[in-house]
């Protein structure tokens, strides 16, 4: 019988602030800005009938100025049918927001399939570039990088060796800018084999990797941003 492996975790550094005691009160020269909140709103319609969290791969970041130093705060995103919305924090008066790309994953369920774990090898959907084994903190970890220009990538990939189904942690890196020929930039998938270098690298010969899940993602170019009082400004998407 076949033993399912816990997947290997990747880590999502998160900002925290510790507890503070209340400063004391500033005076009106010091005192900051009067802020207001502004309702973004972005119809995907062109793209999707139901907008949802899970087709949102990467959430767009709202600056005040377009060299995008000063950046907004922004709210989770509110959907609705096709809309999107994003409660964003401004200074009161505020006329103009700049907003970044808004990355879309769409997924789609497939027949099982399979093939030798080993890199260099076009597979109908996808391209597996290389199958690696590296050591990571002491530890025996296998390394599948998936061609960035492929059409499609394996969302639920598992690594089968002998009787043992390992499970993988995702990287995801994706570029946007002026021009940019290429979106997806790197998707790997790392498989914590919990045995010796030695020992993992026997088990490499035999081994193949199993999914039945695509992604692919959409950098929409054409989005219209509206905001009542305010002008949103989409960035870096020319080219």
């Amino acid at each position: 019988m076949k033993l399912l492996l816990p997947a290997l975790c990747l880590l999502a550094l998160i900002a925290c602030t510790a507890p503070q005691s209340a400063a004391p009160e500033a005076s009106p020269e010091q005192a900051s800005p009067e802020t207001t909140t502004v309702a973004v709103t972005v119809d995907l319609a062109a793209y999707t009938d139901t907008a949802d969290h899970e087709g949102i791969q990467t959430d767009p970041l709202f600056y005040l100025d377009e060299t995008q130093d000063k950046l907004a705060d922004a709210g989770q995103a509110i959907c609705d049918g096709s809309r999107v919305t994003y409660q964003v924090t401004v200074p009161a008066g505020t006329t103009d927001l700049y907003v970044s790309p808004l990355l879309l994953r769409s997924t789609e369920t497939v027949e099982e399939q399979s093939a030798p774990a080993r890199g260099d090898q076009q597979l109908p959907d996808f391209r597996v570039d290389s199958v690696t084994l590296e050591t990571q903190d002491g530890q025996a970890v296998v390394v599948v990088a998936i061609d960035p220009q492929s059409t499609a990538f394996p969302a639920d990939l598992t690594l089968h060796t002998g009787d043992m189904i390992r499970t993988g942690g995702f990287s995801f890196r994706w570029e946007w800018g002026d021009g940019t020929p290429d979106l997806v930039r790197e998707y790997t998938i790392s498989f914590s084999m919990n045995d010796s270098e030695e020992e993992a690298h026997a088990a490499l010969e035999d081994a193949t990797l199993h999914w039945s899940e695509l992604c692919r993602f959409t950098l929409p170019r054409d989005l219209v941003w509206t905001a009542d009082g305010v002008t949103v400004h989409p960035i870096g998407l020319d080219g």
